[in-house]
């Protein structure tokens, strides 16, 4: 790469699909970029404002713990990142992972965890500290509309049926209407 083209490229199968991420993030970093810092003996972290958004929450309107954390993994990565959470904590060690979080709002965000443990001045390790970025490709508006009209029409059906099978009609209204 020469010095012109500040693109990073990741590449790596998510859900099963490859996929490569091939565009400028440095305008997109301020939001898509964020630290965190977690505590292994009470399994508080400590999230900057931005890994806040990411998870969907206003900054400092929530005190995550690691069940916080676990809770919003896609649940196709929560074994992976809950052995990976629990081997750092074991033998703390430098860690990288990329996975799917769910926000708040039910967004799916594809993110890159970078981790590294962190110690008291006796050496002993204290917790895990590091950062996040949302790899998530940006979706076009029509997109959008198309996913809250989806949604909405899942919710009805949710609602007017009650009777526990949603996603399969969820899965054949996506069918129907392409989004």
């Amino acid at each position: 790469m020469d010095g012109a083209d500040n693109r990073l490229l990741v590449e790596g199968r998510v859900d099963g699909q490859a996929d490569s991420l091939d565009q400028p993030l440095a305008s997109r970093w301020p939001q898509q970029l964020g630290w965190f810092r977690s505590y292994f003996d009470d399994g508080q972290w400590v999230w900057s404002p931005q890994v806040e958004r990411m998870h969907g929450y206003r900054p400092g309107t929530v005190a995550p713990r690691t069940a916080l954390v676990l809770s919003h993994i896609h649940r196709g990565d929560v074994r992976h990142m809950a052995a990976a959470l629990d081997d750092v904590h074991r033998t703390p060690a430098t860690f990288s992972s990329r996975h799917r979080i769910v926000d708040a709002h039910s967004r799916v965000h594809d993110v890159v965890m970078v981790g590294s443990p962190f110690y008291d001045t006796s050496g002993t390790p204290l917790g895990i500290h590091g950062c996040y970025l949302d790899v998530t490709p940006a979706v076009p508006s029509g997109i959008l509309r198309s996913q809250d009209n989806y949604e909405r029409l899942a919710h009805r059906l949710r609602v007017t049926t009650g009777d526990g099978h949603s996603d399969g009609r969820r899965h054949r209204i996506r069918a129907a209407t392409r989004c």
